[in-house]
């Protein structure tokens, strides 16, 4: 039944009216509009450039070297496959400057503004950095990222998680093929360093080694240094091409490349007992070096591969000193 409140005479439905609100006569102040503050101006920036160079110095630079580390997640060897396994990969406080633990590296101040963060990132990556294994240098070059990496010049693989073994086993064979995967991994991201001088190695690769390229051309006396002075050198070329072309394509020279890469001498010292003389003076490590060039030196790119294998013919005999493996 229809309610004489909501209904016409005729029984149809009209829309109540809704009460308007009471207002206030008064109109209602305007909120005021909040200005952002006025920066103040970077006053560091107004320095000359020599006195800010001589703060980025006191700042970034470490004689000493700076060390990086990770944390070690379930790290085994059993595992071909690299999966990135490293984690909180940093620098470390233990070898520092003035001998100070808490001579931290004000990495902060990179971040003030992007005209300090490009005077200033020259100065820190300039330094020698000593990275705990491959593996970390992978992980630490992936979070640093190329704008970084293009500034590195100087990095020491300290130790390598390697058992010290005469005997080529399944394990040591599947834990050469993961490290070399690791090698691949950083060659294609350090490619980058336009200016990088050195990148020492100490990897023991283990003897039995395919032969990959072509045989000697003129046997010797120390045939059997150079080949494996060239086994070694295939290897370390063909796990850091990049390296190799991409310094080339930026005008550097194949003698300033074969310099680049440095192998652990263990390499030699754990085989001197099976190869012929056990110990090389300065004429033989002159022919050994020049017969491996000119064969290297015919491989594509004609990069002198052997370079970083030189084997110091004006050192004093025995030029090989044992460098013993860290546990």
């Amino acid at each position: 039944m229809s309610s004489p409140l909501n209904a016409t005479e005729g029984g149809s439905r009209r829309p109540m009216k809704r009460k308007s609100r009471a207002t206030s006569s008064t109109p209602r102040a305007k909120k005021k509009r909040i200005e952002p503050e006025q920066l103040r101006p970077f006053l560091f920036l107004s320095l000359p450039p020599e006195i800010r160079n001589i703060v980025y110095e006191l700042a970034f630079a470490r004689p000493a070297g700076i060390d990086i580390a990770g944390r070690h997640e379930s790290y085994t060897v059993k595992h071909s496959k690299f999966l990135w396994q490293r984690k909180d990969v940093r620098h470390l406080r233990a070898h520092t400057r003035r001998g100070n633990l808490n001579d931290r590296i004000p990495v902060s101040f990179l971040r003030c503004c992007k005209r300090v963060n490009s005077e200033a990132r020259t100065i820190l990556y300039a330094n020698r950095f000593r990275v705990d294994d491959m593996e970390t240098l992978a992980v630490w070059l992936r979070d640093l990222g190329p704008g970084n990496i293009v500034y590195l010049r100087r990095i020491q693989i300290r130790t390598e998680p390697q058992p010290w073994s005469s005997r080529v086993s399944r394990r040591v064979e599947v834990q050469q093929s993961r490290y070399r995967d690791v090698c691949r991994k950083v060659a294609k991201m350090i490619a980058a360093a336009k200016s990088l001088e050195f990148l020492q190695t100490v990897f023991y690769y283990h003897h039995k080694i395919k032969f990959q390229r072509s045989s000697l051309q003129r046997p010797g006396p120390v045939s059997g240094w150079i080949d494996l002075a060239r086994k070694v050198a295939e290897l370390l070329y063909d796990d850091f091409r990049p390296i190799f072309s991409q310094g080339l394509s930026r005008g550097r020279s194949p003698e300033q490349l074969c310099r680049i890469l440095d192998v652990g001498q263990n390499n030699w010292w754990g085989r001197r007992h099976s190869l012929t003389p056990s110990q090389l003076n300065a004429t033989d490590a002159e022919h050994a070096e020049n017969e491996s060039e000119d064969v290297i030196l015919a491989w594509r790119f004609r990069i002198s591969t052997f370079g970083f294998l030189r084997l110091r013919a004006k050192s004093t005999v025995p030029i090989l000193p044992f460098c013993p493996l860290e546990p």
